[in-house]
Parts: structure tokens; C-alpha cells; sequence
């Protein structure tokens, strides 16, 4: 029993029969390639999908798990000889600004990380340092993984994985021709059709034998997934999902804001940046919320980017109109 990351609305609980989870076993097998010498580290409870399925492919190949909230990444690796590691974005960004010190004789790993996509920075600095290949993987607790990309990608798109059928297409289904921005859908041989906690088979995410994730995006032509954003309001954060209205709500309180609003920002080919869009009522009222956002969010402020703009785009009732938004700032 698998709860989501809350993506596509609230968390809701998923059921994976045998057939499925074996499935999603088998996809990491193939592509860590783990064997009797490999060592996983993890750092997320194994409600995560993806996580529990590793760890799994990893120890049936005769390997190692190390999951101890206790000691650091970097206590690992070199304790350990960790040869593979599973993080999410924001994970990554705090190994990053561990970065210095001692330096670790330790063998260089396979990393992958999943949640949110990977700034090409943080490509390069895990390439430069802790691995040997780093992948940036795209895919749902529903449906499991969809897509992959590398450094050499990270403008480009997500190669679909092998098995996977992906379509994007209108509110009503029908399917958009290439370079065409619109609805991801997505089925796989392992994917869940239901949420446990849904009366009927059917429902907003899950239509005709389909997975809606409530992604955005277009093919292009060299076949190639890009992303470009969401349908709903909630904010990726480095795999952390937040609803903007809380967080607005309090950074309108600060003395050198009229106004402010938040939307994901197109960086490369993902949506994976959030941008504050402020609009100011005083001198350096940029400088000061990124200052704010740095003191505040922390870890997180490698996401974030404050932009100025003359006015916030609003319904006549006052919601922000977010695409309109995301349109000015791109």
C-alpha cells in the first residue's frame, strides 16, 4: 500500500498487487544493473514507491541497503562505499551545500534523483564530485517511472522509457500533434487504475485505462517529453509539493510589498524553478526578498527566484491567473 506525494491533489492511497510491484522491481534491476558488490543508500521512508522498489532490486541482486536517517550522505559513502544512491532534488541541493571539506576516497557512484527535476548546476557539481553518472528521473507512484534525462538533456526533454505510452493531448482526450503544449497522459503494464480511497474506478485522474498526472507538456520532435507545467496551483519545491496561497498570504504581509503571487518558471526544459513574482512598493524590494527567501526557505532557495513585475494578473475576484503570470515572467 503506497500513499502519494499529494501531485494531483490530496495524498491518496494506492493498492500494488504483485504483478505491479514486480514490474517496478524489474525496471531498477535493468537499469541500475545492480549486482552482489553494489551498496544502495536511501534517505526516504519505503512508502515511496520508488524507493521500496529499489531497495528491493537491489538486495534480491545480492546487495546492500543502508537506510539510517542517522548518519549523513557523506558519512556513507565513505563508511560504506556507497556505489548507488536514490535522492530527492532538495536532498541533493544539501549534499551540495555540504560540498568542502575533507575530501572522501571513495569510489564514484550512480546517482539517481527523482521528484523534481535537477538544475544542470547541480549535474555538474555531482558529476565534477560524487558520481559517475547522474540520472534525473520523471514518473508517479501510479504508474511508476515514465522518463529519464541526463546531463547532456537537461535542455532538451525526457526520453520515455521503454513500455511506456504517452500521449498529450486535449481537455476531451484527443491527442495533440508534436511541439503542441497540452495534458500529459500515461499507461503503463504496471500501473495502478484506482486510488483505494475512490468509490469509482473511474475519476480525474484515471480515464479510459489512462493516468492523468495533471503534468503539461509536448513532444518534440525528436520524441522527447518536455515538460512546461502543471494544471493546478501546486508548486514543486526539489520534490516537495506546496500549495503557493499559504506562503502568499505571508509574504504579503512584508512592509516593501504590495503585492506578490508565485508560479512555477520555465528553466530549461522543465518548470522545476518557482518564481515570485513581487511587485514592489519600495527600493531593492527584490534584494530584500531574496534575502527573505534565502533566511526562510533555505534549502529550498535554489528553487526560488524573485522577479519584479508592474502588476499580479487577478480574476475580477481576486485569484491570480497563474498561467497569465507564468506567461510575463517567461
Amino acid at each position: 500500500m503506497l500513499k502519494t506525494s499529494g501531485t494531483t491533489g490530496l495524498p491518496k492511497r494506492i493498492a500494488l498487487n504483485r504483478n505491479m510491484f514486480e514490474g517496478w522491481v524489474a525496471r531498477w534491476s535493468w537499469f541500475c544493473n545492480y549486482e552482489p558488490q553494489s551498496v544502495c543508500w536511501i534517505n526516504a521512508p519505503f512508502s515511496v514507491g520508488g524507493m521500496y522498489a529499489t531497495a528491493t532490486a537491489c538486495i534480491r541482486a545480492g546487495g546492500a541497503v543502508v537506510l539510517n536517517d542517522a548518519i549523513s550522505f557523506r558519512d556513507a559513502w565513505q563508511r560504506y562505499r556507497v556505489t548507488h544512491a536514490t535522492l530527492l532534488p532538495i536532498e541533493l541541493t544539501s549534499i551540495l551545500q555540504m560540498k568542502g571539506g575533507t575530501a572522501i576516497q571513495a569510489p564514484k557512484m550512480m546517482l539517481t534523483v527523482f521528484g523534481g527535476a535537477v538544475p544542470a548546476a547541480h549535474f555538474d557539481w555531482a558529476l565534477d564530485t560524487i558520481a559517475h553518472d547522474v540520472v534525473d528521473m520523471y514518473g508517479t507512484n501510479e504508474v511508476g517511472f515514465i522518463g529519464i534525462r541526463r546531463r547532456d538533456m537537461v535542455d532538451v526533454g525526457l526520453l520515455i522509457l521503454p513500455g511506456v505510452e504517452l500521449d498529450i493531448c486535449d481537455e476531451f482526450g484527443n491527442r495533440l500533434d508534436q511541439g503542441i503544449e497540452g495534458h500529459v497522459r500515461i499507461k503503463t503494464a504496471h500501473m495502478a487504475h484506482n486510488y483505494v480511497d475512490t468509490q469509482s474506478p473511474q475519476s480525474e485522474n484515471f480515464k479510459d485505462g489512462w493516468f492523468w498526472p495533471g503534468d503539461l507538456g509536448q513532444i518534440t520532435e525528436q520524441g522527447l517529453l518536455k515538460l512546461v507545467g502543471r494544471q493546478d496551483d501546486l508548486l514543486n519545491m526539489g520534490g516537495v509539493k506546496v500549495n503557493p496561497a499559504s506562503m502568499e498570504a505571508e509574504y504579503k504581509k512584508l512592509p516593501y510589498l504590495s503585492d506578490v503571487a508565485m508560479v512555477m518558471k520555465t528553466s530549461g526544459a522543465t518548470r522545476d524553478l518557482i518564481a515570485i513574482a513581487i511587485v514592489p512598493n519600495e527600493d531593492k524590494a527584490v534584494e530584500k526578498m531574496q534575502a527573505h527567501v534565502a533566511a526562510t526557505l533555505k534549502g529550498f532557495s535554489a528553487f526560488v527566484v524573485v522577479q519584479a513585475v508592474n502588476v499580479i494578473p487577478r480574476t475580477a475576484t481576486g485569484k491570480v491567473e497563474r498561467l497569465k503570470l507564468r506567461q510575463m515572467l517567461d
